[in-house]
């Protein structure tokens, strides 16, 4: 694909390039910056349709947002109430900037140095977001026990992209070791030295955040990320091994202080919840589990099932959510969004447009395992696409946040990294045989 683009019309692919880092730097440093880069990057691809089109008609991702588009038309014009029109307009327009991920992927253009050097650049844009938004008067949250958000609305989330950000670190160390020692000698002790801040620093996030989806997918994605590594280096390097025992050490510990907290609030009765929660679900009535921070989500596990299959098929629009929290229990009422991704699709979309939205993950997922199974990605860069994937799936399970700016553009990091070699193997494709 890179020779492709090289022929493309030069003022595209400037335009596109320059959308490629001004995104990666405003990401989650300005929202603003990231707008433009949005329309750079869709400006460069119509400039450029004579190559792109050809791409795009016969790429399913791009036939997924066709058929996505269509569903929410019908259902926002026959299917979802008026009164909500609003609300939902407003959210499929929310949803539809998902394939964002879809121009970007392109214009990354399987190149690997454009690749990490846009890593790079989302890396510092997120360093930088965080490092303003830190209230430098007050102490570490670690010891006022304070759970940082640092400028996202969503402390659990924030989480989730310091986590991204460690599992980084930890899959580019030997990378940057190399680099260093080969091109960089001169400089390298401070390069490794700035290396091990960050990843310290993100690790300290993630702690900070005290999200305990956070961390429990940052161990899981890191035990497959070592799997992965072990398959073909036949060793996981003692790094990485440390960082897997540290995490783990982490999720015990926070899950230890729960408990604690349980065990040592009898008084109030709090303590007893766990046991209460445990009758409840045995009994099959899960009506009276209590409304603990498990029990919530349990509640929530069971209004939201029961409000999909009301409406299986069409769901109740992407803007009803929370306006149907208003009618649910006063303990509910607090809530935009069930906590569970899944859930929370089918009850906005219906089983028909949820299934459309995950397929949407699902390909680009497939296109990329494939694509690295055959050998055709790099270890490090496979590894982080895929562990990333993995930890925004697992994530998910948790909480929801598709409507959101940050994880958006979260989305749109890590599905166009994921899914840009599997495009460039596509064009080589149709510049050899045409498209079938």
């Amino acid at each position: 694909m890179i020779e492709a683009l090289a022929d493309s019309n030069d003022l595209a692919r400037r335009m596109g390039v320059t959308g490629v880092y001004l995104f990666g730097v405003g990401a989650f440093l300005s929202f603003a910056a990231s707008n433009v880069a949005f329309g750079l990057l869709i400006l460069a691809v119509i400039f450029d349709r004579h190559r792109s089109w050809p791409v795009l008609r016969c790429d399913p991702a791009f036939w997924l947002f066709i058929g996505f588009s269509l569903y929410l038309a019908f259902a926002l014009t026959w299917v979802w109430p008026p009164e909500g029109r609003a609300a939902d307009i407003e959210g499929s327009e929310r949803l539809l900037k998902l394939w964002y991920f879809l121009p970007l992927a392109y214009w990354l253009g399987g190149d690997l140095s454009r690749i990490n050097r846009f890593l790079l650049c989302i890396a510092i844009g997120f360093l930088l977001g965080r490092i303003a938004a830190i209230d430098w008067s007050t102490p570490p949250a670690l010891i006022s026990g304070e759970r940082l958000r640092l400028g996202f609305s969503s402390i659990n989330h924030f989480g989730l992209y310091a986590g991204t950000l460690f599992l980084g670190t930890m899959v580019y160390a030997r990378t940057v070791w190399h680099t260093t020692a080969e091109r960089l000698l001169r400089i390298a002790w401070l390069l490794r030295v700035s290396w091990a801040v960050i990843a310290l620093t993100a690790l300290y996030w993630v702690l900070a955040s005290q999200s305990r989806g956070a961390i429990a997918s940052l161990l899981i994605t890191l035990v497959f990320a070592s799997i992965l590594m072990v398959s073909f280096r036949r060793r996981l390097p003692k790094l990485f091994l440390i960082a897997l025992v540290g995490v783990a050490v982490l999720l015990v510990v926070l899950i230890g202080e729960e408990l604690a907290t349980y065990r040592g609030s009898l008084e109030s009765d709090r303590g007893s919840l766990d046991s209460a929660m445990l009758n409840a679900i045995l009994s099959g009535d899960w009506s009276n589990i209590p409304y603990s921070s498990i029990g919530v989500r349990l509640h929530m596990l069971r209004v939201g099932l029961e409000w999909w299959l009301e409406r299986p098929w069409f769901g109740y629009g992407p803007g009803a959510v929370e306006s149907m929290f208003q009618g649910a229990v006063q303990e509910l009422q607090v809530y935009t969004h069930l906590h569970n991704t899944l859930v929370d699709n089918l009850v906005r979309l219906g089983g028909a447009g949820t299934l459309l939205l995950q397929s949407l993950y699902l390909y680009v997922a497939y296109a990329l395992w494939r694509i690295y199974r055959a050998g055709g990605v790099p270890l490090s860069l496979g590894v982080f696409a895929l562990g990333a994937l993995l930890m925004a799936f697992l994530f998910g399970q948790t909480d929801y946040r598709m409507d959101g700016w940050d994880w958006r553009h979260y989305w749109v990091m890590i599905g166009s990294i994921s899914y840009t070699l599997p495009l460039a193997c596509r064009v080589s494709r149709l510049e050899a045989v045409g498209c079938e």
